[in-house]
């Protein structure tokens, strides 16, 4: 690989001392789109000039090599390296064909090996040759998957982007007409020349296994509309579009046809038949693929809404978890599948503002020059506070996702992107479900929605009363549409304590994973503000995950009066008060408290010709088993 001969020299006629720039320093002085494209360009010069991968040759190393000079050496973004890796992509073609006594053809070799560009530029860029497009041309035939080596078998196969299906004994209108009623993902569809129609059904399969499953699912679905069962591997002929055949064109129909992509069509299998309960898989023990944080708590295409009143800090949260997620780091037991990109659209801080939320973080969690680095490529923030709704999504989101890619993309806040007033249900679904949600499908990622909080009720709560921590889902200002749309919430909301506050896990909280000391599982945890930065951290470390609050010391004392198997009279309970110096009222108080939390169970003990007696206990206990035998319990110190 040669790295010094795709860098053309200076033109004669650049301007007196450009010649002694730098390439930076010469960048700096063109418009940005001519730097962009003049990056572009280098690139693809020096990708003609690099050979192709080769399985068993290290090809997974050399695609691996080739991604990472496009993204750190030529700097280009997601987007356009994407691009050019596609073009780096080996493609086979055939036009040696042989003829059985029927007159049907196959390919009589396993076809020519060439990089997309090489073919567009050697074959088809015209003049273009007659044995492609002549009067003897007998057609040409392309593999739907890109291959990594030569074998022509589904072993060389690079990439299981596509499945074939042909149904070559119906009529071409009625092939045409199953194709688009299916909704399938097609990336295109080919008129053979002859009597059948191919559609490449996109799969874009992690691997063979899923490839093969994805497979059997779209011929499960077509098999009693009679497609052909001969096209089941992965390094299948297709028909080449735009070669003659005979003297008729094999034809490009159309691109693009049905769902976006695999995963909004398993969501949209209506029109020939719902998807059976058996056809649906769970997660390998590894994760789905869709999988943004473990356990499925956010997946792609989903949204996580994120609650919490004005000034708390849920922008600052937001970057730091940005920061962690990028690094494929957990954050407050919200763990990623893997290092994530961020696109950030915002409409409420500054520069400066995000400037010093960011500089917070880095301290904060004390990270390295190889750390900031990969950061650098995973994070990108846009200010936009002008568009809303759809002229939002189609002038501004659908480009920077399609050139970034993310993972995520947060909305901060969602009340200036909506459009419309957020309590119409009809809005909030227009806008969630018809506008938000297809471009989260066409673009493979999630989505985290930043929201306020209802203004807090003018009356408190009656006297012991303790809200579900379900109902923090509806924490959010507008319509019940914003809890029940996202597949997860969060709310962030103060505590007594000032300067901690409550994170409560509203929906799915046990995907989390979060626990108590003693190991239970908990809907909320207890964050913090740091005293001397913008940085979130956990209020109290312990040994597990985090902890829930910790009583006051009075009530605790109370419970530690309370053995830990077994019961004791209600009455020998309150006795207990005149041992820790505290008055009669307040001790029945505390014990009430612990009741009507749950964390003491009452009972009551009928006696006949006597009055029933009570008692309580840590955990449900069997009438036979309670006893006033005060020196049998053994209680522990107050």
């Amino acid at each position: 690989m040669n790295n010094e001969t795709d860098m053309p020299p200076p033109k004669k006629d650049a301007p007196a001392g450009a010649e002694a720039l730098d390439k930076n320093q010469q960048d700096q002085c063109k418009p940005a789109s001519a730097v962009a494209q003049s990056k572009i360009d280098r690139a693809r010069a020096w990708l003609r000039n690099t050979p192709g991968a080769v399985a068993g040759q290290g090809g997974h190393n050399a695609t691996f090599a080739v991604a990472t000079a496009l993204i750190h050496g030529f700097e280009l973004n997601a987007g356009d390296a994407d691009t050019l890796l596609n073009e780096y992509e080996v493609v086979c073609i055939c036009n040696d064909i042989i003829f059985d006594e029927e007159g049907r053809g196959r390919p009589a070799s396993k076809g020519t090996f060439l990089k997309r560009d090489e073919w567009i530029k050697n074959h088809f860029t015209p003049p273009i040759s007659a044995m492609w497009n002549g009067g003897d041309s007998k057609g040409a035939y392309v593999r739907i998957n890109p291959c990594f080596d030569e074998s022509g078998s589904d072993s060389g196969v690079a990439n299981f982007r596509h499945v074939l299906v042909e149904m070559d004994e119906k009529t071409k209108d009625e092939q045409w007409t199953i194709l688009k009623e299916s909704k399938l993902p097609l990336s295109v569809v080919i008129d053979s020349g002859r009597k059948s129609l191919h559609g490449w059904v996109r799969v874009e399969a992690a691997n063979r296994e899923e490839w093969n499953e994805r497979r059997d699912v779209v011929y499960r679905q077509l098999e009693a509309l009679g497609i052909d069962p001969k096209n089941k591997n992965a390094s299948r002929f297709s028909r080449l579009a735009g070669v003659m055949r005979d003297g008729k064109e094999q034809k490009l129909l159309a691109v693009n046809v049905g769902a976006v992509n695999w995963d909004a069509w398993m969501r949209q299998r209506s029109l020939l038949g719902a998807v059976s309960l058996f056809d649906m898989k769970l997660p390998s023990a590894s994760g789905s693929p869709n999988d943004i944080f473990v356990k499925g708590y956010l997946r792609k295409h989903g949204g996580l809404l994120l609650v919490g009143p004005t000034g708390i800090g849920k922008s600052s949260f937001l970057i730091q978890c940005c920061i962690a997620w990028s690094l494929g780091q957990p954050l407050f037991g919200i763990t990623p599948t893997r290092p994530l990109k961020t696109l950030v659209i915002q409409a409420e801080n500054d520069d400066e503002d995000m400037a010093e939320m960011r500089d917070g973080v880095v301290k904060g969690l004390s990270l390295t020059e190889e750390q900031m680095g990969q950061i650098h490529a995973s994070i990108h923030v846009v200010s936009e506070s002008g568009k809303t709704a759809k002229s939002l999504f189609d002038e501004t989101l659908e480009p920077l996702l399609a050139a970034y890619k993310p993972d995520i993309l947060i909305l901060d806040p969602l009340f200036a992107y909506m459009g419309g007033n957020a309590s119409d249900q009809e809005n909030a679904s227009k806008f969630l479900r018809q506008i938000l949600a297809p471009s989260l499908e066409r673009h493979g990622c999630a989505a985290i929605l930043v929201h306020h909080t209802n203004k807090p009720p003018r009356e408190p709560q009656g006297k012991g009363f303790k809200r579900p921590t379900s109902e923090s889902a509806y924490d959010g200002a507008g319509s019940a549409e914003l809890a029940n749309w996202p597949r997860a919430v969060l709310s962030i909301s103060a505590t007594s304590t000032p300067g901690t506050f409550q994170l409560t896990a509203g929906k799915r909280a046990k995907k989390l994973g979060w626990k108590d000391r003693s190991g239970s599982p908990v809907n909320q945890i207890y964050i913090k503000h740091s005293l001397d930065k913008t940085f979130w951290e956990p209020a109290d470390p312990a040994p597990t995950i985090f902890q829930v609050e910790r009583p006051s010391a009075n009530v605790a004392q109370v419970l530690a009066c309370v053995p830990m198997t077994g019961s004791m009279a209600k009455n020998d309970l309150i006795a207990m008060h005149k041992k820790t110096g505290i008055g009669e009222n307040k001790w029945k108080g505390f014990i009430k408290k612990l009741i009507d939390e749950g964390q003491l169970l009452e009972s009551t003990k009928t006696r006949k010709g006597k009055n029933h007696e009570k008692f309580v206990s840590r955990t449900p206990i069997p009438p036979e088993t309670y006893t006033r035998d005060m020196d049998e319990q053994k209680h522990p110190p107050i």
